[in-house]
């Protein structure tokens, strides 16, 4: 009980004393800058000529497949957050996901606050969702995830280190969901971002859809390798 109470309190000094990011409907999350050094939170890594570029899966299946036939005529991986309610409703696009090379990560299962549930409920989210996705990639193992909305307290840390995971947030948000994020403006809200080392993040959205090409040749004329979160070297 202790230990609960005191990851609690410090997860509760770390929101009070560090940059919240606004976000309609969202409860905004800790700065990561705390756990990086550990290995465990990440937002971005070092420069490295390459951006890893996420997509968080909860719904979007009629989405879903423009954008893995755009990510195949370029040649590029990503890394899909896909909850494991949606695996186990959707579990041919999961599958093709996986075929096509791509890296799957879990989002939770029931897309959960991590900050507003016990620590028991957190290790369940984990764990179904590791019933529900890694049958369906050849038994192999998750290894990141991506909490819902980016909440997280320092339990949900202490838990995933626990379980052998990476914690990744982002550096540049599409905020695909937010009224008025037409492609156009989801482009320039990415590409004005510094990209080399960094994280977008981004949601199966029809204006998504129709922003990805502008955003990887925006990638391509900054000299920077669109790729998956393995390619950033995070594990």
């Amino acid at each position: 009980m202790w230990k609960r109470t005191a990851a609690l309190t410090f997860g509760l000094a770390i929101l009070l004393a560090t940059a919240f990011e606004a976000a309609v409907g969202n409860i905004p999350a800790a700065s990561p800058a705390v756990y990086e050094e550990e290995g465990t939170v990440f937002r971005q890594v070092d420069p490295c000529g390459r951006t890893g570029i996420t997509c968080n899966v909860d719904w979007g299946e009629e989405e879903i497949p423009k954008i893995l036939n755009i990510l195949k005529e370029r040649d590029v991986k990503i890394t899909f957050f896909v909850s494991g309610k949606w695996a186990e409703k959707n579990p041919k696009l999961l599958r093709r996901m996986y075929i096509e090379g791509h890296e799957i990560g879990s989002h939770g299962y029931g897309h959960k606050l991590c900050s507003q549930i016990s620590a028991d409920q957190v290790r369940e989210e984990l764990t179904k969702t590791e019933q529900a996705i890694e049958p369906l990639i050849g038994g192999e193992k998750l290894g990141l995830f991506a909490p819902p909305s980016g909440d997280y307290d320092a339990e949900t840390v202490e838990i995933c280190r626990e379980l052998g995971y990476r914690l990744t947030l982002w550096s540049a948000d599409t905020i695909d969901w937010r009224e008025g994020s037409t492609a156009e403006v989801i482009t320039k809200r990415v590409l004005k971002k510094e990209l080399d080392g960094g994280i977008i993040l981004m949601h199966p959205k029809p204006e998504t859809v129709k922003a990805l090409p502008a955003i990887l040749d925006g990638l391509e004329e900054k000299g920077l390798q669109p790729g998956r979160l393995y390619d950033l070297g995070i594990y």
